[in-house]
């Protein structure tokens, strides 16, 4: 079978492949060259665009700080055409001021006896709000510092003449009844009728669950002692009969009575440990109300005679000083033993040591208690 002829041979196929691709690519060549050359107009017209905006914004900001100032200029010039226009009038006005001021003055040295005004003339507020009190106003410190009078209540500025007359009839009524005196008096009358009492301050407050424990009640009644002259001093400013004076009176007494009666000498008898201590503290509890009852003008029971001051020890105790521990009964072994625990906490509390080994057996031995513990011991603080 015969080939169908094309017309071109292979060489031919392969110029024309040849030329067509050389085109090609010159046209590319010269897209690249266009659009290079379209570029570098665009860089060159956005520069030049650029130094116009810059040479515009520069020109606007001379424009701007020449015409600024011109009106700095024409600002200075009609303030110095006031400042020459009004000199006159301006020395006038301070001339009258100043002496407006100095006539206020004047009549506040006349009318008040000090400056009640300020620097510019104006006058101090006569009270400030008292530091310690929001609620409360107190004269000015101001005007104190300086003399200035005011009225019993400390809110109001009182003159001169005022004042003088205020002092003249002061003295005059001082004089004649003694105002001083009685005003003080009927303060602190007046301070007790309406201070409360507290139905528990002579009241050793003890419980009845387990029965009555001295111990207990005397280390109840040793912080109220504070509180008990304070109480007396006020209510021995009442009269004698009356209510309040008489109810403290009353609960002293029997407070007083219980301290030297059987009721705490029994309690004390009992324990020949604490008897030495707690008598000394119930003596000298028992001694303190003595004096608020004669102060509030009442009677002290006596015992035996004797006052509640010197109560001795109750009962008769064995002595057993001088007998050694092997040789002590019973009972006093156990008491030195209980000493020398209690005396241990005391010597750990005072002086953070221990008992050394000297008076471990000096308390065994003896029964008695080391010198350098004796004030601490006899205190009752432990």
């Amino acid at each position: 079978m015969a080939t169908r002829w094309t017309g071109y041979t292979s060489g031919t196929q392969n110029l024309l492949s040849s030329i067509i691709e050389n085109k090609k690519l010159a046209l590319e060549t010269q897209a690249q060259a266009d659009t290079a050359s379209y570029r570098k107009q665009a860089t060159e017209f956005a520069e030049a665009e650029k130094i116009r905006d810059d040479k515009f914004r520069s020109d606007t900001l001379t424009y701007r700080a020449e015409e600024r100032e011109r009106a700095d200029e024409i600002a200075k010039k009609r303030i110095e055409r006031d400042k020459s226009r009004d000199s006159s009038t301006a020395q006038h006005r301070t001339a009258v001021l100043s002496s407006m001021i100095t006539t206020a003055k004047q009549n506040s040295m006349a009318n008040w006896g000090v400056d009640v005004l300020d620097e510019k003339g104006q006058p101090i507020s006569m009270t400030i709000v008292d530091p310690n009190d929001s609620k409360k106003r107190i004269p000015n410190p101001t005007l104190v510092a300086r003399g200035a009078n005011f009225s019993p209540d400390g809110t109001r500025l009182i003159s001169t003449q005022e004042a003088v007359l205020d002092i003249k009839a002061q003295n005059a009524i001082e004089q004649a009844i003694g105002l001083q005196t009685e005003q003080l008096k009927l303060a602190k009358i007046n301070e007790a009728k309406i201070a409360p009492i507290d139905p528990l301050l002579f009241d050793p407050e003890e419980s009845d669950w387990w029965g009555f424990d001295e111990e207990d009640a005397l280390t109840n009644l040793r912080p109220k002692v504070a509180l008990w002259g304070k109480t007396v001093e006020l209510m021995s400013v009442l009269p004698k009969d009356n209510a309040k004076r008489t109810h403290v009176l009353s609960s002293i007494e029997k407070l007083h009575n219980e301290l030297i009666g059987k009721k705490y000498a029994s309690a004390t008898g009992g324990l020949a440990l604490e008897s030495g201590k707690y008598g000394k503290i119930r003596s000298s509890l028992a001694s303190e109300l003595e004096s608020y009852i004669k102060k509030l003008g009442g009677e002290i029971n006596k015992t035996n005679g004797k006052s509640s001051g010197l109560i001795g020890k109750v009962g008769e105790e064995t002595s057993y000083e001088g007998v050694s521990f092997k040789d002590a009964p019973r009972a006093e072994r156990g008491r030195r033993d209980m000493l020398k625990r209690k005396l241990r906490e005391i010597s750990q509390k005072e002086s953070g040591s221990p008992l050394t080994a000297e008076e471990r057996s000096y308390i065994r031995e003896t029964g008695q208690i080391p010198d350098r513990l004796i004030s601490a011991y006899n205190s009752g603080a432990y």
